[in-house]
């Protein structure tokens, strides 16, 4: 906050006012630039053009309930982090203003400098602690969605190849009551992958302690666990010399593990392709990429495949839980770095993230 200028409006019907509001600000030498409005409509559009780090309130106004007011900004701007201010001390109003959403509240015989600059600043820092709250509930509700769809595929399958089986057992087709029983374990297998899977990925936000690893070690325990995966497909994993990061080694085994998996599997070349690279970036970062000869990814599809079960294959052809990725996307995001994609489909794909660098760099 303290790295960057804020935008502070000022809704108060009285100029002088506003004026004494202002000169606080810059005594609480609090870096913004601030808009001053004289009534709750004028708030309102000016909401609607700005997109206003807090909105300073008054609570009284010609011809206007200033509660009202704040129950009219809160309702639009959801997340906007609102004070306000009154000629009262009257502690209802302030229970009021808080349960219509005001982030804090003070009377206009304490305002100082100080204190306006530390009430905006926790203002602005629980709005977006319940910001964070809000897209986290919503993300946790697509999730729930659709993993109940996800998980009801195979168990419906399940179900119904064990109810033709049953009523199978009669029967002397051995032969049919055998591909039943194939076509059971399959679900099954799907559904452990599904479970595995989410485990995997709700562990990526698990505490953790970082220590310094070495790339080349993480990439030869991939190997190893790909090794059946590579000689069935006859696939070419190479790289060069890779850095020293901090971070945590089963992490990023499985973020290399998932990436290169991918490069394989979404490969209809006779022999795969996939290197892995890494070059020095500012502030001691090393970017990593992992390119690969596979069937490309179309560009409107370069943020979405990052996000829980999304799956381009619509038709069934490559088996996968659509996780992988939005996994490789919180290993990432808990070490602190950013990790997209470039392709060219039919060509490849090249998978980039970055990663912190420890000290020396290189072993």
């Amino acid at each position: 906050m303290a790295n960057r200028v804020l935008n502070i409006l000022i809704a108060d019907d009285n100029p002088d006012d506003r004026d004494a509001v202002e000169r606080a600000l810059r005594q609480g030498a609090l870096a913004c630039e601030c808009r001053e409005v004289g009534s709750i409509a004028g708030a309102l559009r000016a909401c609607e053009e700005t997109a206003f780090d807090c909105v300073i309130l008054d609570y009284s106004f010609p011809g206007e309930d200033g509660m009202a007011g704040l129950s009219s900004l809160r309702d639009r701007f959801p997340h906007m982090p609102i004070v306000m201010v009154t000629g009262y001390g009257d502690e209802l109003l302030a229970v009021e203003a808080m349960n219509r959403g005001a982030a804090d509240y003070i009377p206009k015989s304490r305002i100082t400098g100080a204190a306006l600059k530390r009430i905006i600043e926790n203002a602005i820092e629980k709005a977006s602690l319940r910001r964070k709250i809000a897209e986290q509930q919503e993300a946790l509700a697509n999730f729930n969605r659709v993993l109940a769809h996800d998980l009801k595929a195979p168990l419906s399958s399940i179900s119904g190849f064990a109810a033709l089986l049953r009523r199978g057992l009669s029967d002397d087709d051995g032969k049919g009551r055998a591909t039943l029983c194939t076509r059971i374990e399959s679900a099954a297998r799907r559904m452990t992958l599904l479970i595995d899977t989410l485990q995997a990925y709700t562990r990526s936000e698990v505490n953790v302690a970082f220590e310094p690893v070495n790339m080349n070690q993480v990439l030869d325990d991939v190997r190893v666990n790909l090794d059946q995966t590579i000689r069935e497909r006859r696939a070419q994993v190479t790289s060069r010399d890779l850095p020293i990061v901090v971070g945590s080694a089963p992490m990023l085994v499985n973020l290399l593990q998932n990436l290169i998996a991918n490069s394989i599997k979404f490969c209809e070349a006779e022999i795969p392709t996939v290197s892995v690279a890494a070059s020095s970036q500012e502030a001691q970062q090393w970017l990593f990429a992992v390119k690969d000869n596979g069937i490309g990814v179309p560009e409107a599809y370069y943020k979405p495949i990052f996000e829980p079960f999304t799956r381009l294959d619509r038709c069934g052809k490559y088996q996968g839980t659509g996780l992988g990725l939005a996994t490789c996307k919180k290993i990432v995001e808990r070490h602190h770095g950013k990790i997209w994609c470039d392709s060219v489909p039919g060509e490849g794909t090249t998978m980039l993230f970055t990663l912190p660098g420890a000290t020396g760099s290189r072993e």
